[in-house]
């Protein structure tokens, strides 16, 4: 009997020994959880750095759309300025036609 009651104190010393060494991790990483985010919080933010690429970014981008519609309006003023010119023509023939014919 003596000897159940050595091993069940031998047991409890172990269970003891091994949950304060767990208390002892969790706290370990619960401070070095809180000096994380303490250093994360206390960093600076390239704030300036983040704002310019943005700025710069955003002008790319316009300057892109810009020649776009550039592009475009440029093609579009071609197809009007032959169309024009072929109703030109056509006006042309027709009075022309219109005298000859009269």
């Amino acid at each position: 009997m003596e000897k159940i009651v050595e091993n069940i104190e031998s047991i409890e010393n172990e269970a003891d020994k091994i949950l304060n060494e767990a208390k002892e991790k969790a706290n370990s990483i619960i401070n070095e959880g809180e000096e994380k985010a303490k250093a994360i919080i206390n960093s600076e933010l390239p704030l300036e750095e983040t704002r310019a690429k943005c700025e710069k970014d955003i002008i790319a981008r316009a300057k892109e759309d810009a020649e776009k519609m550039m592009e475009e309006a440029k093609q579009s003023a071609a197809k009007l300025k032959e169309s024009a010119a072929k109703k030109e023509q056509a006006a042309v023939d027709l009075i022309v036609n219109a005298v000859v014919g009269s």
